[in-house]
């Protein structure tokens, strides 16, 4: 993060810079590293959401025992019977696996 007291001030002319600041001066100086804060935040929360994006892309998330009610996001993976299953693509509620090849991968299969 920039030094906010920096950038701010360079928005002053040269000539306000030695003086003491007006109470008008203050607050507007108040607003702008406000502002300046709220933009850096924004751009770190960017940069983390597009972490998290590219990290869920691939990775595989395990939801635990299969509900029928639940869609589920490609790469998650759930436990049906006695197996552990992945969906490959965005799957909508309702569709179970091993009933959909395209939606379901079957990753580990348990002993009977």
């Amino acid at each position: 993060m920039t030094d906010i007291a920096q950038r701010v001030l360079a928005t002053f002319p040269a000539e306000k810079r030695g003086q003491a600041p007006s109470r008008t001066e203050i607050y507007t100086f108040t607003a702008d590293a406000i502002e300046v804060v709220v933009d850096e935040m924004r751009a770190l929360a960017k940069a983390i959401n597009a972490r998290i994006d590219e990290l869920e892309k691939n990775g595989a998330r395990f939801r635990g025992v299969y509900q029928r009610a639940q869609a589920y996001r490609r790469g998650e993976m759930v436990t049906v019977k006695d197996g552990l299953w992945t969906a490959l693509k965005d799957v909508p509620e309702g569709v179970t696996p091993g009933t959909d090849p395209d939606a379901w991968q079957l990753t580990v299969k348990g002993p009977r």
